[in-house]
């Protein structure tokens, strides 16, 4: 069931106690995973982020919507998209574009390795 109302509380501190909604994600594999975001993420970093947490290569994956195997627009974030479920697709989509859609995808990727990176090391001490 992928209803408008999966929401997942987060838990920690007292401030970063917020309900976030929850989009179904349909993987290559055939699993549903539930992904919580906030409305402002845009297509290109809810990208980055299933493929990190996977070890998938952001260069041959896209998202789409379930009635489409267009791309999706990676600068539109997932409120104005609207979708309640999208679908993780594997290979180059038909413009070429995957993991040339901006300076982003690679910034975001050197933080998150960066992060893990130092984590490892933080980890070994």
């Amino acid at each position: 069931d992928t209803s408008v109302d999966k929401y997942r509380e987060r838990t920690g501190s007292e401030p970063s106690r917020v309900v976030r909604p929850l989009l179904a994600i349909h993987l290559p594999n055939d699993l549903k995973t539930l992904v919580p975001y906030q409305p402002d993420l845009k297509i290109s970093q809810l990208l980055i982020k299933i493929c990190f947490k996977r070890g998938l290569d952001i260069g041959n994956h896209y998202l789409t919507t379930a009635d489409s195997n267009t791309p999706l627009d990676h600068k539109m974030t997932v409120d104005k998209l609207g979708a309640k479920e999208l679908y993780l697709r594997s290979g180059k989509d038909s413009r070429g574009m995957i993991a040339n859609h901006s300076d982003e995808v690679e910034g975001t990727l050197k933080k998150r390795e960066k992060t893990s990176f130092l984590k490892k090391k933080e980890k070994e001490r």
